[in-house]
């Protein structure tokens, strides 16, 4: 996870993220402040420095799975 934390705090223009179970809160860097180093927190600080930043996510069918997609849309595109 450190590896992926850096190469997102590095990233100069774009970044691309496609997955069908993405979890905003994932701690890529465990530190003292911890929400520091989440990928919600890192996206919207790296969108803050106006680099472009894509998210894909599968929109399930709610009765066969439960991964809650828009909760992470809705939680991503606060930041």
């Amino acid at each position: 996870m450190l590896a992926n934390a850096k190469a997102l705090l590095t990233a100069k223009e774009e970044v691309f993220i496609i997955d069908w179970w993405l979890s905003p809160e994932l701690m890529l860097i465990r530190s003292a402040d911890e929400k520091a180093f989440r990928l919600d927190n890192i996206l919207g600080r790296i969108a803050g420095a106006e680099v472009r930043v894509h998210v894909m996510l599968y929109k399930e069918m709610p009765f066969a799975l439960a991964l809650n997609s828009l909760y992470t849309k809705t939680k991503l595109v606060s930041k």
